[in-house]
């Protein structure tokens, strides 16, 4: 199954509840500097860290799509997830 971590501007979300997937809270966020531009992403990028994410859905071109991957974590629009599911 993949691990995904979706941004809460997504609303994408009510798209996954059918399929079966079930939700994780994450706890212990890592400290990290991602999106230097900013620093407000951060707590998002390092979310998708602590849950060992394969990907990362967002809406915000400007920082995080921008980013294309951050460890082996891909960050995807909500229409490239829905191409990759």
């Amino acid at each position: 199954m993949p691990r995904i971590v979706l941004d809460s501007s997504v609303l994408i979300s009510a798209f996954i509840k059918p399929r079966g997937l079930v939700a994780e809270m994450v706890a212990n966020l890592p400290e990290l500097h991602a999106v230097p531009n900013d620093p407000q992403d951060n707590p998002i990028v390092a979310m998708a860290v602590a849950a060992r994410a394969d990907d990362l859905v967002s809406g915000d071109r400007k920082h995080l799509l921008s980013l294309g991957s951050y460890e082996n974590i891909q960050v995807v629009s909500p229409r490239a997830f829905l191409e990759l599911i």
